[in-house]
């Protein structure tokens, strides 16, 4: 799978009071990847919140990958199949829909 977006991991960096109003995430060599602003441009728990989620993501995208592999390699499934088949062959409906949305997750965040 080919990286398009800039490699991780990256970290959450709190606002500089009195300079700017919103969370920095930042890779490992301090390159902008985000910046994240509250409600109004205002330091809020959910604009920290939103910086923590983004600057976790690179990891929660390496983690997802992984236990798509897991799945596949366990169950002998092959991504390509169709999904009726994909369906048929994993032991329980949960781990089916389990493994379709983080595959689509997957899909999206590597699109």
């Amino acid at each position: 799978m080919e990286v398009k977006h800039t490699l991780g991991p990256w970290r959450m960096l709190p606002p500089s009071i009195g300079v700017d109003a919103n969370w920095h995430v930042t890779d490992s060599g301090d390159t902008f990847v985000a910046h994240v602003f509250g409600f109004n441009h205002s330091v809020d728990e959910k604009s920290k919140a939103n910086a923590r989620m983004i600057a976790a993501s690179p990891a929660l995208n390496v983690g997802a990958i992984a236990m798509l592999e897991a799945i596949e390699s366990a169950y002998q499934i092959i991504r390509e199949w169709p999904d009726d088949r994909i369906y048929d062959e994993l032991p329980s409906s949960g781990i089916a829909n389990a493994y379709f949305r983080l595959r689509d997750a997957v899909m999206t965040a590597n699109a």
